[in-house]
């Protein structure tokens, strides 16, 4: 309890958040210190597996921008290949995904959504189109990025 005249110091504290991932600050100072030398690109992959999970991971991300598959199930799939591609675990682009798939993990997956009642899928769905709308700017940043850095993998 405070007494007196000392700081209230949880006035300044701010709840957790995706903020500090979301890509827009990060991806500019990414392209800011590859243009400036400060930073080396990403790494050749080490492997085949390391290979392929980049490949998945650029026809996701081309999918999204082709419109023909969804910010929520990208961010499934891209959250479970995350840890193969080869890259820093904090990597700006991939953990905008992880904040979306966070963001829904309540959510049916479509592989499930046979499972579910119509009534309950409809009861969602307009929680599946907030997600979309949230998600739209900055993970369409994350996969024009994903595809530039990995495109040619």
């Amino acid at each position: 309890m405070r007494q007196g005249n000392e700081p209230n110091h949880s006035i300044n504290r701010t709840p957790k958040s995706y903020a500090f991932w979301f890509p827009t600050r990060c991806a500019l100072r990414r392209r800011l210190c590859q243009t400036l030398g400060i930073m080396k690109p990403d790494r050749a992959p080490l492997n085949e597996s390391q290979e392929h999970a980049r490949r998945q991971l650029v026809s996701l991300c081309r999918a999204v921008l082709a419109e023909e598959l969804s910010f929520f199930e990208a961010a499934i799939q891209i959250t479970r290949l995350r840890q193969s591609v080869g890259v820093p675990e904090g990597d700006s682009d991939l953990m905008a995904f992880v904040a979306i798939a966070s963001e829904s993990d309540h959510l049916p997956p479509h592989h499930i959504q046979n499972r579910w009642s119509p009534e309950a899928l409809k009861k969602f769905q307009p929680e599946f189109e907030r997600i979309e709308a949230w998600a739209k700017p900055f993970a369409t940043e994350a996969c024009q990025n994903i595809v530039g850095r990995f495109g040619s993998a």
